[in-house]
């Protein structure tokens, strides 16, 4: 609810981010967040202790692990991009956004779709699919979470 109220001061204040800003970003995340966390937690408990723990060979296991992984990393990445300084090293970085701070801004918040998106993919992908078509999807999503980023800076 303090989400809401706040999105509601922002359109109030007229702050420049349009309708999709952070407070409702984070609305929307937490929730979906704790339902892929969940799922994960579900994937390694049945995979671990009811499939027996030397079903998986263990660079299988690393593989699985990496490919969960990275669905976390982009989660983790895109939730913190809105909240990255200006021209900082880790933020989209063209011409268009290191010139101008709204810009910056803008291409952030609508980056984050993208990247927290391809890392739910990825986990999900990760959490129910062999290890190689695993791995394959989240290369796969690594690729499409940069060029979705890109895509917003424009």
């Amino acid at each position: 609810l303090k989400a809401y109220y706040r999105d509601l001061l922002e359109i109030k204040n007229k702050v420049p981010h349009g309708n999709l800003n952070r407070s409702t970003l984070l609305a929307l995340c937490v929730p979906l967040m704790l339902v892929v966390d969940g799922i994960a937690i579900a994937h390694l408990y049945l995979s671990y202790f009811k499939s027996g723990a030397n079903t998986l060979s263990e660079p299988l296991l690393i593989q699985h692990t990496a490919a969960m992984a990275v669905g976390v990393v982009l989660w983790i990445y895109g939730r913190f991009l809105p909240q990255i300084p200006h021209r900082s090293i880790w933020g989209i970085r063209t011409q268009k956004t290191m010139a101008d701070q709204l810009v910056w801004g803008k291409a952030h918040i609508k980056a984050v779709p993208w990247v927290c998106g391809t890392g739910a993919v990825a986990l999900a992908a990760g959490s129910i699919l062999p290890v190689q078509i695993s791995l394959a999807i989240a290369v796969v999503c690594c690729v499409v979470a940069f060029v979705g980023m890109f895509i917003s800076a424009k």
